[in-house]
């Protein structure tokens, strides 16, 4: 970071921010089973210090809420997304990407009743395929790049 000028400085503070944005989207567009909530603070425990403990306990849950089923909204889905085209480059980040999707996939008209009440109407659509998520391809990409250069 010492080597770089303030422009690029400021384009990986903007990229910061954003991460942190979508991070916090995702957090709360997001509910996930017990089980699978205690496997993603599993980490915590490993943690010396008392203190460092509890804060990572104390701020794991407040991004992580638990319920009966694993549901993602489209909004949660979509600043995913955008999490993940960021970290593209790392291997480990593309595959935990990939995974987590799949964890997320295509609910149950069932399941849709155990989610709280605004969220129904849209789970609802997603089980009955009115509406999906399907990540960009290349080529989508490419065309959206496009259209930044055409509109500067």
């Amino acid at each position: 970071m010492n080597g770089l000028d303030w422009r690029q400085k400021m384009k990986f503070a903007v990229k910061a921010m954003g991460m942190i944005k979508d991070v916090q989207t995702v957090g709360a567009e997001s509910i996930y089973t017990a089980d699978e909530a205690a496997h993603r603070l599993r980490h915590c425990k490993t943690i010396k210090n008392q203190g460092q403990k509890e804060l990572c306990e104390t701020m794991g849950a407040k991004f992580i809420t638990t319920g009966p089923i694993n549901y993602m909204t489209f909004k949660g889905k979509r600043a995913f997304y955008n999490m993940c085209s960021t970290q593209r480059t790392v291997d480990s980040c593309r595959k935990n990407c990939d995974l987590t999707m799949k964890f997320f996939s295509a609910p149950t008209e069932s399941d849709c009743s155990k989610l709280q009440d605004d969220w129904q109407s849209e789970c609802a659509k997603f089980a009955r395929g009115d509406i999906s998520f399907n990540m960009p391809t290349a080529e989508d990409e490419q065309l959206i790049k496009d259209n930044r250069r055409a509109v500067r």
